[in-house]
């Protein structure tokens, strides 16, 4: 059964890892370098460790979906994400090669250029994400928000599920 906080990753359902940020802070403090964190995180919601690694092992493929903000990061919260209620996507290319994503809400860690001052939650909103795909494994590798406009008030959403193949 999958619930709305929870996507498809290669593995079947990932469930999103709540305040990574505070572990690497941690960790960091303790006297681990980011390297040493960075290679052993596993979580898909992890941004790229290098990109002329991630270049030479990756693919990364743009979608760009449209949705309402269902959270934002709060400062005071380090367990808070940045959620979105999306559209179903029929071009998204799952990890075995199928396409299409129901409608759902998930996270989409922001990318470290894209700010969410302007918004609340509530706006609707077209977002551009990336996803980093293991290139010979298809396996998903990180992806991000790298970029989200505000349309216009009234604007109309469809949250309907894909259609079945005949």
């Amino acid at each position: 059964m999958t619930y709305p906080h929870q996507y498809p990753c290669a593995a079947g359902i990932l469930k999103p890892r709540r305040a990574p940020l505070l572990q690497i802070a941690a960790a960091l403090a303790l006297g681990g370098s980011v390297a040493t964190l960075l290679t052993a995180c596993k979580d898909s919601s992890s941004a790229p460790t290098d990109s002329a690694q991630q270049s030479q092992s990756a693919k990364t493929v743009t979608y760009t979906v449209r949705g309402e903000i269902a959270e934002l990061p709060a400062d005071d919260d380090p367990a808070s994400e940045f959620r979105v209620h999306h559209e179903s996507m029929p071009h998204y290319q799952r990890p075995d090669g199928t396409l299409g994503m129901n409608s759902m809400i998930m996270p989409f860690p922001p990318a470290p250029s894209l700010s969410l001052e302007e918004f609340t939650v509530g706006d609707t909103i077209e977002m551009t994400f990336e996803v980093d795909y293991d290139a010979t494994t298809n396996a998903i590798l990180a992806f991000r928000a790298t970029k989200v406009t505000k349309l216009p008030e009234g604007t109309a959403l469809d949250f309907s599920p894909l259609a079945k193949p005949d």
